[in-house]
């Protein structure tokens, strides 16, 4: 399966099928949904739940993805896996220190 971002010929992994986007561009698509989740938290504005737990799961996933090939990928692409890494903890940091307002997925 090919990436679904127009002009894409990157492979699809099997742990994006669901997502059909190739490393880079889950990459590049959930470092924007975590800035953005994270920027609502400190202008105090909800963030939607199921956001909240998506974005979460990704640091598992990069994780395990990261600790199974360690070698795999070219630095620009290691940078990004640890920029998102660390947007994401950020993220979880800011959520366990603050009141943070949830709304439910619609």
């Amino acid at each position: 399966m090919d990436c679904k971002t127009q002009a894409c010929p990157e492979a699809v992994p099997a742990a994006l099928a669901a997502e059909r986007l190739c490393l880079s561009h889950f990459l590049e698509f959930a470092h924007e949904r975590a800035s953005n989740a994270l920027g609502c938290c400190v202008q105090d504005r909800p963030v939607e739940t199921g956001e909240v737990d998506w974005l979460l799961s990704q640091a598992n996933y990069l994780l395990l993805l990261m600790a199974r090939a360690p070698g795999e990928f070219p630095p620009p692409q290691r940078d990004r896996m640890m920029e998102l890494m660390l947007c994401l903890a950020n993220l979880n940091e800011f959520i366990r220190h603050h009141s943070v307002r949830l709304a439910d997925s619609a």
